[in-house]
């Protein structure tokens, strides 16, 4: 009687879930929604988001305009230019911290916002996809802190006003900008109609263009580009990283001679919509990858630019129509905008694992677990005696399954059969013994 109680609380034991908490299941760098930001939130369609060096977030939204069906031509043609350029302010600072606003303008001046850079020296830079034109404009807020109520007279403007086109000096609703800040040279994707980057010098001069439009296969052509939707630079190592949207993949070029290098995130099976590169404690750059579909969730990946792994995936289930993202250059905050709703979410990092392959927490030590209701990755940081936890859960596993099978030739020594050793176990179990799945040979 004393083997059987011992025997049906072993198995007992073993068919309950292992329960020691664990820490990053999914990956190393960990972002949580702060569902209260922004204080500011008169916006309309958000099409970018950008941080400045302050790490100051930018929003460049469409006010009351809407992009639909009857917008553009079938040759491309803004159809709406009687109606004026856009009265409301369209580009908004907001304290990354807070989300209190800091200031906006940009009134009376675009017609269809898409894409927002902030370069190194705070400069701002715009696309407008009915102007088919890039803009540069002097900073909004000054590496020193002042600020500027007024975008005032383009830097640097390029393209042809509401005329498309795929010549050297034209683009067809160009969708982002990249700034090197080794040179200041600058990258175009020039996304919708052309589906091609162009590389400039600082002062607008062309200097080479990559992408082709073509039918074939892209798998085998990473020049063969399909609406290049956003463009950032790794400086590390000197690549330009493409979100070629309908290839559903992220290509990485030279950015100082533009050769084709890698593709990333190739089985996303999603369209993609933006990329940015951070660096989180002065380790290798992180690569972050927005994707947007109707069929699989809206997420954003993580890759190591250098070993190209896969870090971390996150999926906050109120994501609706994702457009764009934008990550502090501490990898501290990552801010998602939408279009419809028009929204920007901001995501917190709160932890990391170190060089030692310890978890840490950047700014505070419990976040709670991971929320399968609404699939936001939330989680809660261990002590580093959960390690010691797992290592003596196993320990103890292992000592379990020696002294059942101790008892099991202990007992077949004593003269017992086969069929009551599996009554023995199975006894008070609802498993139906006829069907074998109990082998105990």
């Amino acid at each position: 009687m004393t083997y059987k109680l011992i025997l049906i609380f072993m198995y007992s034991w073993l068919l309950t879930p292992f329960n020691c908490d664990y820490v990053d299941e999914i990956g190393e760098y960990n972002y949580s929604p702060e569902n209260e930001w922004p204080e500011y939130k008169k916006f309309g369609q958000i099409s970018g988001v950008a941080v400045d060096v302050m790490d100051n977030v930018y929003v460049f939204h469409r006010g009351d305009r809407v992009w639909d069906h009857l917008t553009f031509s079938e040759l491309n043609m803004f159809r709406n230019i009687a109606g004026g350029p856009i009265s409301e302010d369209t580009i908004v600072s907001l304290n990354a911290v807070s989300g209190a606003l800091l200031t906006k303008t940009g009134s009376h001046l675009f017609y269809m916002p898409h894409g927002l850079t902030v370069d190194h020296e705070n400069n701002i830079w715009v696309t407008d996809v009915a102007l088919h034109q890039v803009f540069k404009f002097s900073p909004l807020i000054t590496l020193k802190g002042e600020t500027n109520s007024k975008l005032g007279k383009p830097l640097l403007s390029l393209g042809i006003a509401f005329k498309p086109g795929c010549g050297d000096n034209q683009f067809c609703k160009p969708t982002d900008v990249a700034v090197d800040k080794s040179n200041n040279d600058f990258f175009v994707s020039d996304g919708y109609c052309n589906s091609r980057i162009i590389k400039y010098n600082q002062n607008g001069q062309k200097l080479f263009e990559i992408g082709r439009t073509a039918i074939g296969n892209p798998q085998n052509d990473l020049y063969m580009l399909n609406v290049p939707h956003a463009v950032t630079i790794a400086e590390k190592e000197n690549v330009l990283y493409v979100a070629d949207r309908e290839n559903f993949r992220v290509i990485s070029y030279d950015s100082k001679n533009g050769r084709s290098k890698n593709v990333f995130a190739a089985e996303l099976k999603r369209q993609v919509f933006s990329v940015a590169v951070s660096n989180i404690r002065n380790a290798n750059d992180i690569l972050f990858v927005l994707t947007n579909s109707s069929t699989y969730p809206k997420v954003v990946s993580t890759y190591d630019t250098v070993t190209r792994m896969d870090l971390h995936l996150f999926a906050p289930s109120n994501l609706r129509n994702p457009h764009d993202l934008a990550v502090t250059r501490s990898g501290l905050f990552c801010f998602i905008v939408e279009l419809n709703p028009c929204k920007i979410w901001k995501f917190k990092l709160e932890m990391v694992r170190n060089q030692k392959g310890e978890l840490t927490s950047t700014t505070i030590k419990a976040v709670g677990k991971m929320d399968s209701a609404n699939n936001e990755v939330i989680k809660t940081l261990q002590s580093e005696g959960d390690s010691t936890l797992l290592t003596i859960g196993l320990v103890v596993f292992f000592v379990v399954i020696s002294f059942i099978l101790f008892l099991y030739h202990y007992m077949k020594r004593r003269g017992y059969r086969r069929d009551e050793l599996r009554r023995l176990i199975l006894d008070g179990d609802d498993e139906d013994p006829s069907t074998g799945e109990i082998r105990l040979n």
